[in-house]
């Protein structure tokens, strides 16, 4: 558990940085689909953190924060990759082929939130 912590935390400071690069790089016209991505790669460093320390199994608390963390890097971490790479920040890298995994890391982040949930509502064994 502390591990995931530990990369929410670290996905956060990442996409404060991301947040500044991107106000130099992103051209204007991409900047909704930039804050988009930023605003649900924050929201899910926080949600994260706060499923860790959920009062609920540790086995499905650790498993949201797992998959929020996987849908950080899949949904966000790749479309702003793109962005830039598209922008000309830097090369693509292949990012032109990996495109199919960005819906992906929506779904993970959908299982993150249904999985939590399961965990509020699961009743405590006898």
């Amino acid at each position: 558990m502390r591990a995931l912590g530990a990369a929410a935390a670290l996905a956060g400071a990442l996409l404060v940085a991301a947040a500044a690069a991107g106000a130099h790089l992103v051209p204007e016209a991409e900047g909704a689909r930039w804050t988009s991505a930023l605003t649900l790669g924050l929201v899910h460093a926080a949600a994260s953190l706060a499923a860790l320390s959920a009062p609920v199994p540790v086995r499905l608390k650790t498993l949201a924060a797992g998959l929020m963390i996987g849908g950080i890097v899949l949904f966000s971490g790749l479309q702003m990759a793109r962005m830039l790479a598209e922008a000309g920040a830097g090369e693509a890298f292949g990012l032109d082929r990996v495109g199919f995994l960005i819906p992906l890391g929506g779904l993970a982040y959908i299982a993150g939130w249904l999985t939590l949930a399961a965990g509020f509502v699961r009743r405590p064994r006898a």
